[in-house]
């Protein structure tokens, strides 16, 4: 799963959509959409609060110029924003947690079985799910539709999440071809319709971090969403051969997962056209490998 250690100055990464995503969140949770993008399960409150904790003292060292304590306040400087992050709360520390970071965050707990389970999650930037669905789950359900995960992947990542250290935080990068623009989608991507234009595609990529909260034991699993049109890919011709040639070595049931069928008619027309040939030029993979 080329996963890796994570840098400790780049845990948590800010850029110029943090003030859109963030007033998008306040939208959500302030109206009906409230329990969409917030869920704390009972005997969740002190490791969302230990999470909370975290990412104050996180950020206010790495990012003194965006976030400042004020006594038993955070300031969020360029909202012009502030809450309180000592009890008592004004919102629920998961809550906080989620505005002051530009990752959705899980936690999950350990479990009947040995196995982890999802207790609370802040979800602004869901890929084809609802929330309110899978709140409580395992993780062998939460990842029931990822192809060959119950096969080779279940046992061993089970024992995983048993073993991960405090001070062993690690990351992973996944990447997704979207048929349709836009950061939150609840409904399944395979209920989309196929892409029409080159414009309708877009490259989801997700900064994944897991790691575990030294006083609670929980875990804490962070996805950073980056948005990018297919065609800024069509600056950076060895990168879209190399998901060109990716994209065309799927299994099935992978190819499916990943809804190819929607969107691999425009997506094969742009990168030859972008690329100049018909198939992906296995030479300058065999360059970058």
């Amino acid at each position: 799963m080329s996963l890796r250690k994570v840098d400790p100055n780049n845990w948590l990464t800010y850029d110029s959509a943090y003030e859109k995503e963030h007033l998008d969140k306040l939208k959500y949770m302030n109206g009906e959409m409230h329990d969409e993008v917030v869920q704390v399960l009972p005997n969740a409150d002190d490791s969302c609060e230990e999470l909370l904790q975290i990412i104050v003292e996180y950020i206010t060292r790495r990012y003194p110029d965006m976030f400042k304590l004020d006594g038993d306040d955070i300031v969020i400087v360029p909202m012009k924003e502030r809450y309180r992050v000592r009890a008592p709360y004004d919102r629920h520390p998961m809550e906080v947690a989620g505005l002051l970071v530009m990752d959705d965050l899980y936690v999950l707990h350990l479990g009947e079985l040995d196995r982890y389970y999802l207790r609370a999650c802040f979800l602004a930037c869901p890929s084809g799910w609802r929330l309110k669905d899978r709140i409580g789950w395992p993780l062998h359900q939460m990842h029931g539709p990822v192809p060959t995960w119950k096969e080779k992947l279940q046992k061993s990542m089970e024992k995983f999440f048993l073993h991960i250290k405090v001070d062993g935080a690690i990351q992973r990068n996944n990447v997704f071809i979207q048929p349709c623009p836009g950061i939150f989608h609840q409904e399944p991507m395979d209920q989309n319709p196929p892409s029409k234009t080159v414009e309708d595609i877009e490259i989801r990529t997700e900064l994944q971090s897991l790691r575990r909260l030294p006083r609670t034991g929980a875990v804490v699993f962070t996805v950073r969403t980056y948005m990018n049109p297919l065609t800024d890919l069509g600056k950076e011709p060895m990168a879209l051969n190399r998901l060109w040639d990716a994209v065309r070595n799927y299994p099935d049931k992978t190819a499916a997962y990943k809804v190819r069928h929607l969107w691999t008619d425009i997506f094969e027309k742009y990168c030859c056209s972008i690329l100049g040939r018909g198939n992906p030029d296995q030479g300058l993979l065999e360059e970058q490998d």
